[in-house]
């Protein structure tokens, strides 16, 4: 069975490389082509002042200001210069790199799993490397997302397999380095390292690495920087609760978004004071995919790669809990991604009038949004058996 896993992450590999090659991706890369010109321009600080103006064959967009970590902004140089020495356009690195990530992350599960003592499900493996949201994020969509959740899975393997805590922290921080997402899993980390003297270790390293990546930026700027960075809010209105509220009415949805944010993080922390006291010895795992399906069915905001944040955690569960889950969530992203390219699957651009199919693909995200509610009630069931 060893050997069918490793053929399908190769396989999955290999259909994301020929959509690298294939394709342009989403309007998220125009957004990362037009930070890097920025950058290369004006600097970084310009950047989360001004933003930056994307541009579609004869069309420039809307502005928008830089929301990611400072330490994306070297990462941006970075990528420019590898692009400009190589004649390799950027998007093609940002996605091989998100390709290559789902490789160490399925590694990363399975390892997981074996030292945490889970039940290794083949099949469940299987579905984790060949899943059509991976293969359709990392290999179309062009973000960054498969990369923070690679850092994110090598912290909890880390701690799990009883390595150094100061390099899980270092891990985290890394994560949160590429997006600050992270920062939701670390009230369930914390809780269940079981000394102080840990707890402070991971905490100082994961903020020591944080900051470093931030500098000079955070130095140079702070309130700049953390208000572009921490006050970022997703496109809301398409998915859950704001969904519910919008069509209530706009005060509505306006009301949501004040506290919708401070609910899902409210819930997530709750939740992990919950496992560690009704489960102490629920895996590290196990309490993290619980606090991932939790947030994103309360989250306030969304956008259709934030999918591949579940991915991994599937793999803890039995097929008759997530086949559903799994089988809308592929079907949304393919839908949402083939409606905005109009089919032809080389640009997919969201910024453009919406096509009369996105109708069907709100229909089934709202499904599939009511099926990750459910997969976080199993998740919670699960926890709660390891007592």
């Amino acid at each position: 069975m060893k050997r069918v896993l490793m053929l399908a992450v190769i396989v999955a590999f290999a259909i994301k490389l020929a959509l690298v090659l294939a394709t342009y991706g989403t309007n998220d890369v125009l957004f990362w082509e037009a930070d890097i010109r920025k950058i290369q321009t004006d600097g970084g600080l310009a950047l989360y002042r001004d933003g930056a103006v994307p541009r579609w064959e004869d069309t420039e967009y809307r502005a928008e200001r830089f929301n990611q970590p400072p330490f994306m902004m070297h990462a941006c140089r970075a990528g420019g210069a590898v692009a400009d020495a190589s004649g390799v356009p950027f998007r093609v690195w940002l996605r091989v790199t998100g390709a290559l990530a789902d490789i160490g992350t399925f590694l990363l599960v399975w390892g997981i799993l074996r030292a945490e003592r889970l039940a290794l499900n083949p099949p469940m493996l299987l579905a984790v490397a060949l899943s059509p949201v991976s293969i359709l994020v990392s290999g179309f969509h062009g973000n960054t997302d498969p990369i923070m959740i690679c850092f994110l899975l090598l912290s909890i393997y880390l701690i799990a397999s009883r390595r150094s805590v100061w390099l899980a922290g270092t891990a985290l921080g890394m994560a949160m380095n590429i997006k600050v997402v992270p920062i939701i899993f670390l009230p369930a980390i914390l809780l269940y390292l079981t000394s102080l003297r840990s707890r402070v270790a991971f905490a100082l390293s994961a903020g020591a690495v944080f900051l470093a990546g931030s500098m000079p930026y955070l130095a140079q700027e702070p309130a700049l920087v953390i208000r572009n960075v921490f006050g970022y809010n997703p496109v809301a209105g398409l998915w859950g609760f704001p969904l519910i509220a919008r069509l209530v009415s706009a005060e509505a949805l306006a009301g949501y978004l004040i506290i919708g944010k401070y609910l899902a993080l409210g819930a997530v922390l709750l939740a992990s004071i919950w496992i560690y006291i009704r489960a102490p010895r629920c895996p590290l795992f196990l309490r993290c995919g619980f606090v991932a399906f939790l947030f994103l069915f309360l989250a306030s905001g969304f956008g259709t790669q934030y999918l591949v944040w579940l991915v991994p955690w599937s793999a803890a569960l039995p097929w008759r809990s997530v086949r559903c889950n799994y089988a809308l969530m592929g079907a949304d992203v393919f839908l949402y991604y083939g409606a905005y390219s109009r089919w032809g699957w080389y640009m997919a651009n969201t910024m453009g009038y919406p096509p009369l199919s996105i109708v069907w693909v709100g229909m089934l995200q709202t499904a599939c949004w009511i099926s990750v509610g459910a997969v976080t009630v199993a998740y919670g069931r699960q926890a709660l058996k390891v007592r």
